[in-house]
This record gives C-alpha cells, sequence and structure tokens, in this order.
C-alpha cells in the first residue's frame, strides 16, 4: 500500500500550503484535505485502499516541546535572514540541521509506531 505524505509549506508571501505526495505524483492545495483531493483526481483510476493517518503535529516522546520550540526559533531567523538576503550563522544553520534530522528520525519512529498498532 503506497503511502501518501502531506507537508505543510510557505506559498508566496508566506500564506500556507501543503502538499500531497504519492508514488511520483503531486498535488497542492491551501489546506491538507484540499491538497489530498487533488492527488485523489490524479490516481482515480488507481485501485486499492489508500489509508490516511492525520496527525496533530506537537510534542511527544519522540519530539519534545523544547525541540518544537528551537526549531520554530531557528526557522524565523532562517526566514529572515533569506529573506534579507544572508545566510544564517553557521552554528544556527547546524544546530537546525541536527533539530530538522531529529524531528525526521522522530517521524520515522512515530510512523513504526503507528504500523505496531495496526491490526495484522
Amino acid at each position: 500500500m503506497p503511502n501518501v505524505t502531506i507537508t505543510p509549506e510557505a506559498g508566496l508571501n508566506d500564506a500556507d500550503l501543503y502538499r500531497a505526495r504519492v508514488n511520483g505524483h503531486q498535488a497542492v492545495g491551501r489546506t491538507a484535505g484540499e491538497a489530498l483531493d487533488g492527488l485523489s483526481d490524479q490516481l482515480a483510476s488507481s485501485r486499492g485502499t489508500t489509508v490516511v493517518l492525520v496527525q496533530k503535529l506537537g510534542a511527544d516522546e519522540f519530539f519534545d516541546s523544547t525541540q518544537i520550540q528551537r526549531l520554530n526559533e531557528l526557522v524565523a531567523r532562517w526566514r529572515a535572514a533569506r529573506d534579507a538576503g544572508r545566510t544564517l550563522a553557521a552554528a544556527d544553520q547546524q544546530e537546525l540541521d541536527t533539530l530538522i534530522e531529529t524531528e525526521f528520525e522522530a517521524s520515522a519512529r512515530r510512523a513504526a509506531a503507528l504500523a505496531d498498532q495496526l491490526p495484522q
């Protein structure tokens, strides 16, 4: 069963957009549901079952509130530097990269925990 991913992105003027992806297909929408609908339209001829898990982003045992707060701070600083045509200080960029990697690993552990809860 293919996995659909829906990720938030900053669009024009930092308006929120969502991108849904699966098997080389993608769609963008103003909401996660709109992006998923666009993807569903592209896959209308596909057969099979698609399971969609919606998880509210927030602190959990895999990525805590302190990490989330620091990630948000660094992303805001990165955006400000980008908008000013500058780069983030090397130490801040390294910390941001590390937090991104840590959250990515947390998402994999989260997915594994969810998979363990599925009926066999």
